[in-house]
């Protein structure tokens, strides 16, 4: 019945050190269309005033890359490069564009470059261990997490990627103890809490809600810890917590058909309310129409009230959409031997 969602961090996950490269991206990530034509008019017109300044060009590249240029994004970091070929921020653009473009030895290179350019480097090295994590080269990336805590012991993102290398690597005590250290230096650490609320909801530990609660707090918009924290409370039995959850989840993503199949499952399983179950199904059906496991609960739901007319459409729906679906199958021989 249940499925527990492991965070799937995309590449650029949000590691939260400041570094030049983030900070200035995410700002230019979040400008309107004119807000970053505005930008782009000037920084052209700043290198029209000095062709040979590769700062100016890594800006503009930044500028088109928060527009999803990626090609003059490119472009304008190799002429920084080629202006001034020992900054080591414009190896790590570098680096994020060939990693857009799926060129990861070519990322993996510039990385390294910009690590030789300045050992004491801590983005090079944070930046590393990332990709090496992704790659499933987890040796190498504790290796420059090791590094990166040289650098700066008290580093947040460098404890976080320590416990996802420790989770990969099977150990998840030490990930528990990484992610508890990450939220001890930066405590509102989002990604942190969250693995720990996973570890700790697979371990059925309570403390599971408590670090659930603390995802929510610093990003209340993220409808996936609502769903996590609903799912372990339906699983330990805390069931009004359980719809408390789905409920604050719908209210943000009301398309989130696995609340609307839980609340409906919480109702009917558990609570014996049949035509709130029904309700709940219903809701699921209307945002997922193929959603076959939810026909049959709502046709379950029926039958359980004793209207075997809706139970066997809703029974025929699920198997048309799942010919081999067995519970259904065995739900329509029910009704119609009634």
């Amino acid at each position: 019945m249940y499925k527990w969602l492991f965070l799937l961090v995309p590449f650029y996950f949000s590691c939260q050190s400041v570094d030049r490269n983030k900070e200035e991206l995410k700002n230019y990530s979040d400008l309107s269309n004119s807000e970053l034509v505005q930008k782009m008019d000037e920084v052209n017109q700043k290198i029209r005033e000095n062709v040979n300044d590769g700062d100016l060009y890594f800006e503009r590249s930044l500028i088109f890359q928060g527009g999803d240029d990626l090609q003059s994004a490119m472009a304008d970091i190799d002429r920084a490069i080629k202006i001034d070929p020992n900054n080591p921020d414009f190896y790590i653009q570098q680096a994020e564009l060939f990693i857009r473009f799926r060129k990861y030895r070519q990322a993996e290179s510039s990385l390294i470059t910009a690590g030789k350019i300045d050992p004491e480097n801590l983005s090079s090295r944070l930046k590393l261990a990332e990709f090496y994590f992704y790659n499933k080269r987890l040796k190498e990336g504790m290796s420059f997490v090791n590094e990166a805590l040289r650098i700066d012991m008290y580093n947040a993102e460098a404890y976080f990627l320590k416990g996802l290398i420790h989770e990969n690597s099977g150990d998840t005590s030490l990930a528990i103890s990484s992610y508890q250290t990450c939220i001890e230096q930066d405590p509102d650490y989002f990604e942190a809490y969250f693995q720990l609320g996973m570890l700790h909801a697979y371990r059925g530990d309570p403390l599971a809600i408590e670090y659930y609660d603390n995802a929510i707090r610093i990003k209340p918009e993220e409808a996936q810890s609502y769903y996590n924290k609903g799912l372990f409370c339906q699983e330990i039995g805390e069931l009004n917590e359980a719809l408390s959850a789905y409920s604050a989840l719908l209210k943000i993503d009301p398309n989130f058909k696995e609340a609307h199949f839980n609340m409906g499952y919480v109702n009917m399983f558990f609570l014996k309310q049949y035509q709130q179950g029904a309700v709940h199904f219903s809701r699921a059906i209307a945002v997922f129409p193929t959603y076959h496991q939810a026909y049959y609960n709502r046709g379950y739901c029926y039958e359980l009230m004793g209207d075997v007319q809706r139970a066997e459409i809703d029974y025929r729906n699920a198997l048309e959409i799942r010919p081999d679906y067995t519970l259904a199958a065995e739900g329509l021989n029910r009704v119609i031997i009634n």
